[in-house]
Formats: structure tokens, sequence, C-alpha cells
């Protein structure tokens, strides 16, 4: 049952991105027919490349298509007051291999600060910032509330191991905070960090409170929802759209949905 929900879910997944690509679907095909949906799937892989590409940005070669998915096919963060203009600091903490990256620093023209743990995805983020002539300030390093935690490797994720049903290798993991690097500018803060999101949060207070930038945070959970709901709104922020709700059925991580808050009274 849970199987042939996920399978349901992901395909109109599947078609949702298509279409916003620009791709006319023939649906009883691509629910009944193995040999189109076979061909929509290499659609699905290979379109957002090419979309990518016809607004100049280019990618290592590791980087499949639907890797870029959500930065230029649904433009998940582009809310209204939420796309960087020239010269803003974005910190982009969860950076992977940098997808957002190279959106917000060729396309928007931002000034990206990245974080991302993981040395194959840091070494790709990098390349892909090369190949774009991005001047952004990478840092290889997991942001948190500076404590170790446990962490496993989830594909190429670091994740809390405690929201999967399946046992994964857990590490040690030594955290940063994000009030170690003293910014005194910051026009728009991201987190998506595989349930770590009020760890990085409260590590960054002191940066929040000094900076007030625009956050947005994809939560896990409900639970993780209302944490961050509550820790922002104690900071004097507000929630202004929620986006992007995933329901995960038997799963600690049982909804993914981005946050989009601002400071209170602050024009969008």
């Amino acid at each position: 049952m849970l199987r042939s929900i996920r399978a349901i879910s992901w395909k109109i997944h599947k078609i949702s991105a298509l279409k916003k690509m620009g791709v006319r679907m023939n649906l009883p095909a691509e629910l009944f027919s193995r040999k189109y949906s076979r061909k929509t799937m290499n659609l699905y892989k290979n379109k957002a490349l090419e979309i990518a590409n016809s607004m100049g940005c280019l990618f290592d070669e590791s980087i499949e298509g639907r890797e870029l998915n959500d930065a230029f096919v649904f433009r998940v963060y582009d809310e209204t007051g939420f796309v960087p203009a020239s010269g803003d600091i974005v910190a982009d903490v969860g950076a992977h291999r940098g997808d957002n990256a190279v959106y917000w620093g060729k396309v928007c023209k931002a000034q990206v600060i990245a974080f991302e743990p993981l040395q194959d995805n840091f070494r790709v983020l990098q390349e892909n910032l090369r190949l774009n002539q991005i001047s952004a300030i990478t840092y290889d390093v997991a942001l948190g509330d500076g404590l170790e935690h446990k962490a496993a490797i989830v594909g190429n994720m670091l994740a809390d191991p405690d929201a999967y049903r399946d046992d994964y290798e857990t590490h040690t993991v030594k955290t940063i905070t994000l009030d170690s690097y003293d910014l005194h500018r910051l026009d728009i803060l991201k987190i998506d960090v595989e349930g770590y999101e009020v760890k990085v949060l409260a590590g960054g207070i002191a940066t929040i409170r000094r900076c007030r930038p625009r956050v947005i945070v994809e939560t896990h959970s409900i639970e993780l929802e209302k944490e961050v709901h509550e820790l922002l709104t104690q900071e004097g922020y507000e929630l202004v759209r929620n986006d992007k709700s995933w329901i995960i059925p038997d799963s600690r991580f049982n909804r993914t949905r981005n946050m989009f808050f601002v400071p209170r009274g602050k024009v969008r």
C-alpha cells in the first residue's frame, strides 16, 4: 500500500514538472505505457539542464538534469520578496551541489555564501561555481548549534538518522554556528539541512537579530514546522507562505515544506 502511494505521488510530481517545462503530456499513455513513461522520464532527467543552459548556467558533468528542477523549473524559492536583488547577500545553508547557488549567483547576481558539509558535494559545488565564474564564498562545514551530533549519509545528503526507518551508518559530526562567522549583512538566509533546521537557527540567532534577513527554511516534519515557526515568531518574524508540501507516510520525516519568513512589519 505504502509503495503504491509513493508511486502515485512520484507520477504526480513528474507530470507537474514536465508541465512546468512546457512538455505536453499524453496522460493515458503515461499511466499505462511503460515505453511512453520511459520517454517522459528521460525528458524529466534532461530538460531542466537545457533550461539552465539557456539561462547561461553551466554544470559539472556529474549533475543530472532533475537535480536542477527546484531551482530552474519549479523556482521554489522565487516568492515575492525572496528573489535576491543584484548585490544581495544570500547564505545557502545546505548548498548541496550548487543548483541554487548558481541560480542566485549567475541569474540574480547575488553574493552567495555557501555551506555544504559533504566533501563530494562540496567539490561539485565549487566546480559549478567555477564554471559560471561566480565568486561565491564557500565553507565545507556542517552548520548547527556548535555541538556534536549523530548524522547519517543518506544518498548524497547528510541527514538526521532518527528520521528514517532504514538503518544507516552514523557518524559524529561537529557543527559550527552561523554566528561564529560574524556576518554584518545578510539579506536572505536559506536552510535545507535534512532535519537539523532548528539547530542551525539556534546557532544563528545573533546573526538573525543583527541582520534581520528574510528566512527560507525547508522543514522535514510537522513537528519541525512547529518548532521553526515558534522560534522565528519569538524573534519577531511572521510566516508569509508555506510551499511544496510532500506527505511521507510512516516516517518521522512525515512532511516536507518550504516556509518563508520576513521580519514582522517588513515590506515584502
